[in-house]
């Protein structure tokens, strides 16, 4: 049987999960450009399982194939985005703003009230961003008032030290507020920050 054939009749048997009129086609190509690909699939008892395919050509032109079973990656990952979506949904329920820094001080995840608060910074509030690049760019834009030359180094400084702190702020579709920080150090050596409006 060619390669066609057999991925012909895996579709028939209403092996891989999604396939269309087109997954044969686009199986076919990958398996010739010598592509790795995901399959999901349904095992013979009904099981949904993932294979990951990878082609190799041999010296007289033929395809060798070689498939390794990563289901057990895939059920972790899945696992893994439920309880991300799990926490951010309780976090995103928290009045205050909440943000989770890691060990780097990049930012991991914020909450809605986090970012709905900043949104002097939404276009570029993002995971990756460092703490410090975050103050620097509430100073610049004008976030908050009475900031002298040493504020971003003293905020960092706070924000390392865990110690609380209170900021009288401009938001620009707030007007003028007063925020109290506070910081706590996390199990991994990250920062969680917490933001109140008071």
């Amino acid at each position: 049987s060619t390669f066609a054939e057999i991925t012909e009749n895996f579709v028939a048997q209403g092996g891989p999960i999604g396939a269309d009129e087109k997954w044969v086609d686009e199986r076919v190509r990958k398996f010739r450009a010598l592509e790795p690909v995901e399959i999901h699939y349904l095992d013979s008892d009904g099981t949904e399982r993932w294979t990951y395919a990878q082609h190799h050509r041999t010296r007289d032109g033929g395809t060798f194939r070689v498939s390794t079973d990563i289901t057990a990656r895939k059920r972790a990952e899945i696992e893994l985005a439920t309880s991300q979506r799990l926490l951010q949904t309780a976090l995103d329920s928290v009045s205050d703003g909440v943000a989770l820094f890691d060990k780097d001080e990049q930012l991991v995840l914020s909450n809605e009230g986090f970012t709905r608060k900043h949104t002097a910074l939404r276009d570029i509030l993002k995971p990756g961003m460092t703490f410090a690049e975050f103050i620097e760019t509430l100073v610049e834009r004008g976030w908050y008032l009475n900031a002298d030359k040493d504020f971003v180094d003293q905020r960092v400084r706070q924000f390392r030290a865990l110690e609380s702190a209170e900021f009288h702020i401009h938001e620009p579709d707030q007007g003028e507020r007063w925020v109290h920080i506070r910081h706590y150090r996390t199990r991994d050596g990250g920062t969680f920050l917490v933001r109140t409006d008071i």
